[in-house]
């Protein structure tokens, strides 16, 4: 690297490759007057001799308004990391005619390089929960211009989109489970749990203890029900996760008859996948009305290729509402044990019934903060189409995505992504000063279905509908495994087995 060397210790203060740092007087103090001020060098009092680039004066560290100049800086953006230790309070000093030469959070100094207009000023703060989809492309987004703090819940990112594939094979959650360790270059990422939210005094509190001050916060705490097929432990460690899904295979191995009750995306996906995993299994599906529009065109149950039974697969739609009770539901998203389970026009016995129905609960962190008006009458955070939260004091402050909110808009992957992404502009557009516009993500409504790792159906924009080959290269061989392992900096995904 070409510039940052260590030449300066300047109350304790050590800076790479920046020369002639200078602590100047206190602003407009010690004789000097702004006219005496030079925007792009070291200035001192009339009185105070000229120092030593090598000696020089002491700076007392309780001072509130020392302002230090740098110069000769180089052109290339760069940053360099700083602790607010090592420097007494630093304030934007327009008044001073020094021109600030970087943005300082209280754990890195970000330098500014637009021609010339080099400033300092504190970065704001940015508390962002959830680690999901919304979470993470949020976080990555604002971690350039924002001190950012991604609260994740967990030790690793829960690609959930692989979670039923994992479910089904052996050995999968490596490639289902994403470390955040190299996630953002500036920002923190803590992996333990948000309790509280305190919107009067603008801290979240930690499952630890620890307070995090905020200028902006982010809600990203997702809306699926922690008993979820393919979803796992909501919040738990890689080593609980894996057990959970390990716990998952060992049950589908054992059963013999299954029944799948739900016939969107997931419901078909499951099925798909045990019937290509496990082709000797018995599988049924039972939907309360219809499979879902498009999934007809490739799976069984409406036209007569693939058979029904070629593929092990016994649709059931119009069934209405099956008999079972969520309280049997366990933490992989399964009801075990041989139970006779009827709809209307059928029934079936088996052993294990797993639970596709979308089942959705709203994070607690709202409840023991006393925050339920917030919320709406199905759990939801309640925002305008800013994405800000209607309800939280200030304006432009608490802002929420993803599945956690309240528009009427598809609920997956996806599109929490480009939810997040869009957030941050928000965020940015609210720091600025500048009025926040309609936030909702310009994307195409998109549906992908796998049936197993060779077959399903694709919704495409302007109404193409492809089958087998379509669904089969852009999710069913790799379900975007490799895409996370990408925006999270992991390296190369771990190889499928």
């Amino acid at each position: 690297m070409a510039w940052l060397a260590h030449v300066v210790k300047a109350c304790q203060l050590r800076v790479h490759r920046c020369n002639d740092i200078v602590p100047l007087q206190p602003a407009l103090g010690g004789g000097a007057t702004q006219t005496e001020l030079h925007p792009y060098r070291p200035c001192r009092a009339p009185t105070e001799p000229k120092p030593s680039t090598r000696d020089y004066p002491a700076v007392d560290p309780a001072a509130k308004s020392h302002i230090y100049s740098i110069r000769n800086l180089v052109t290339a953006p760069q940053r360099s990391t700083l602790h607010s230790h090592h420097l007494p309070s630093l304030r934007n000093s327009r008044t001073t005619g020094v021109f600030p030469l970087c943005s300082f959070s209280t754990s890195r100094v970000v330098w500014n390089h637009k021609q010339h207009k080099h400033y300092v000023k504190m970065a704001q703060k940015v508390v962002v929960i959830g680690g999901g989809y919304a979470g993470v492309e949020a976080a990555k987004a604002l971690d350039a211009k924002f001190d950012v703090t991604l609260v994740a819940g967990g030790d690793a990112f829960r690609h959930i989109v692989y979670g039923l594939r994992a479910s089904v094979l052996p050995d999968q959650t490596p490639r289902m489970l994403v470390p955040y360790a190299n996630f953002l270059s500036n920002g923190t990422v803590k992996t333990c749990k948000a309790t509280r939210i305190n919107a009067d005094e603008c801290t979240v509190t930690l499952s630890t203890g620890e307070s995090l001050p905020y200028d902006f916060l982010v809600l990203a705490t997702g809306f699926l029900h922690p008993n979820t097929v393919g979803v796992g432990n909501n919040t738990g460690t890689v080593a609980e996760q894996t057990a959970v899904f390990k716990q998952a295979n060992a049950t589908l191995k054992a059963a013999k008859s299954i029944l799948v009750i739900g016939g969107g995306p997931i419901g078909i996906e499951m099925a798909g996948e045990i019937m290509e995993e496990m082709p000797g299994k018995s599988v049924t599906l039972v939907t309360s009305k219809e499979l879902m529009p498009l999934a007809h065109r490739g799976f069984p149950g409406k036209v007569p290729h693939p058979p029904a039974e070629e593929v092990g697969v016994t649709v059931h739609t119009d069934g209405g509402r099956v008999n079972f009770s969520r309280d049997d539901i366990d933490a992989c998203g399964f009801i075990s044990g041989e139970k006779t389970y009827s709809w209307t026009g059928g029934q079936v016995e088996a052993d294990l019934c797993i639970v596709c129905t979308g089942a959705t609960q709203a994070a607690p962190i709202y409840a023991d903060s006393g925050l339920h008006h917030w919320l709406d009458e199905r759990g939801q955070v309640k925002v305008n189409d800013t994405f800000e939260v209607i309800e939280a004091p200030g304006s432009g402050k608490v802002f929420a995505v993803g599945d956690c909110m309240d528009l009427p808009v598809p609920k997956i992957a996806y599109l929490a992504g480009a939810e997040g992404d869009s957030v941050a502009k928000q965020v940015a557009a609210s720091a600025a000063g500048k009025p926040l516009k309609s936030a909702a993500p310009s994307v195409m409504p998109v549906s992908l279905v796998p049936v197993g790792k060779t077959g399903g159906v694709s919704s495409l924009p302007m109404g193409i509908v492809v089958g087998d080959f379509m669904t089969r290269n852009m999710k069913s061989k790799d379900m975007f495994v490799s895409k996370y392992w990408a925006i999270l900096k992991a390296g190369r995904a771990p190889a499928a087995i």
